[in-house]
């Protein structure tokens, strides 16, 4: 059986006030102490193991478990990958691939909150309570993908959200990227764009699996055929296309562990990690049987994204 747990960011959530701090998924103590107890418990295993296991390889050691990051944001290289690397985990980073060579581009949701939720930002300094910004995240997140970001392309702009020229990067570039693949770290596709897969045309959806990972073999090099679906949306047509473009695993965001043989390798399960995430918590998700609780709980979503 294998665990796959799915980070996005590592920071203090205060400490980059202009991006939205949701998406942070644990101080940096925090992750300290969760892959301290991953190395001293658990087996982390390497991606090339979990590709092995899944398509017919060897089995994978008992306990085994694989650390993920999502959206390839700035903070990773800076904060997460040095306690990786330090404890010796493998980690997977997917990469929504049209972002790292512009450094001036922020995926969507971080435009809302700075256009939102920066009091004195803009002329919506006003509208500064984090349940508006949750509500409005959520209602975009029902248009279509190009209509979202035209949407907040034309809103932002139209508030006077200029970005400034000095203040770091969110994401992180090619150059950064390829020193992070030569120390060690997997890449995996995320799409181009971080679309919705399941609200895109099949030719869409297709375009966008092939060109970030043919993006990362470009920028990068060697990079296996795997792919994280942004916001772990995916149905059956989602999972032929990824089939048919060659693709050996895919990752969701649905709760639970995922046994070789006993699992689409396009369907592999993960385990979300947010700052509620104490280390009691963290422990306990760890543990076999937690996965049924999580599903549990996260039953409601899950049946909104998939609408």
């Amino acid at each position: 059986m294998l665990r796959v747990l799915t980070y996005h960011r590592v920071r203090e959530p205060l400490d980059t006030p202009r991006l939205d701090p949701t998406l942070v998924s644990a101080t940096p103590d925090m992750f300290s102490r969760q892959m301290k107890h991953l190395a001293r418990w658990y087996r982390p295993v390497p991606l090339s193991a979990v590709i092995a296991a899944f398509n017919g390889g060897p089995p994978l050691p008992p306990r085994a478990v694989h650390v993920t990051f999502d959206d390839a944001y700035r903070d990773f290289g800076d904060l997460a990958w040095p306690i990786l690397k330090e404890l010796e985990i493998p980690v997977t980073l997917f990469v929504p691939t049209s972002y790292p060579g512009d450094g001036k581009k922020y995926l969507w949701w971080d435009r809302v909150h700075r256009a939102v939720a920066l009091p004195g930002q803009n002329a919506r300094k006003g509208l500064s309570n984090p349940v508006l910004v949750r509500r409005i995240r959520s209602l975009l997140r029902e248009l279509p993908h190009d209509d979202t970001e035209l949407l907040v392309s034309r809103w932002c702009e139209s508030g006077g959200d200029e970005e400034d020229p000095q203040e770091e990067r969110a994401m992180l570039n090619w150059d950064e990227l390829r020193a992070l693949h030569r120390e060690g770290v997997a890449l995996g596709a995320h799409t181009r764009h971080h679309v919705p897969l399941t609200r895109v045309p099949e030719s869409r959806m297709r375009e966008e699996m092939r060109e970030s990972l043919s993006d990362l073999r470009r920028e990068v090099g060697d990079v296996p055929p795997i792919v994280s679906y942004p916001y772990g949306m995916h149905d059956d047509r989602v999972v032929r296309v990824a089939r048919e473009e060659g693709f050996v695993l895919g990752f969701t965001c649905d709760d639970g562990l995922s046994r070789p043989g006993g699992v689409d390798p396009l369907r592999l399960r993960r385990t979300n990690i947010t700052t509620r995430t104490t280390p009691p918590v963290f422990a306990a998700r760890m543990l076999p049987w937690f996965g049924h609780i999580d599903r549990w709980r996260h039953r409601h979503t899950r049946a909104r994204l998939r609408r």
